[in-house]
């Protein structure tokens, strides 16, 4: 899958048959995204990098899409993404009753049947370990403050220069 072919099915046939005002939600595969120029590294010259942030002036261009939001997962936690666990289900799937070559078109045929497999009951037990996780992650970051306001291991006196 390269950027070019993505955004042409995007474009193509997924725009038109989801509803206007939807969200649509993608991970961060790297076909997900194009670069559009080419960003200055350590071999390039004086000359490029200035040439670049001239152009840019540091801010980044949005592409918007008319009548959707697009919401990207953060990258490296496919953990937090149901979608990644009904791919995952839905690749398994495949590699068993898949016998024939790539793109074949009884291959798509599979493909479409294994999607129409993928439950109601399958997505909420996704969505469900997703909530578990982001709420373990939640926890993980903060922990447990408790503050003994009866406490009297402090006193005033402990203050007083006396």
């Amino acid at each position: 899958m390269s950027a070019y072919i993505f955004e042409k099915w995007f474009l193509e046939n997924l725009l038109p048959n989801v509803p206007r005002n939807s969200v649509i939600v993608m991970d961060n595969a790297s076909y997900h995204s194009a670069q559009t120029e080419k960003i200055p590294n350590t071999s390039s010259n004086k000359e490029e990098i200035k040439e670049f942030l001239q152009n840019n002036v540091l801010f980044f261009e949005e592409r918007l899409i008319p009548g959707f939001q697009v919401f990207r997962f953060p990258q490296h936690h496919c953990n937090f993404n149901s979608i990644e666990m009904i791919w995952a289900e839905l690749e398994s799937h495949l590699r068993r009753k898949n016998i024939s070559p790539k793109f074949s078109c009884s291959m798509i045929q599979l493909i479409k049947n294994e999607i129409g497999r993928i439950s109601n009951v399958s997505w909420k037990n996704c969505v469900q370990h997703v909530i578990r996780e982001e709420n373990d992650y939640r926890n993980k970051l903060v922990p447990e403050l408790i503050i003994h306001v009866e406490d009297e291991s402090s006193d005033e006196s402990d203050f007083d220069d006396e």
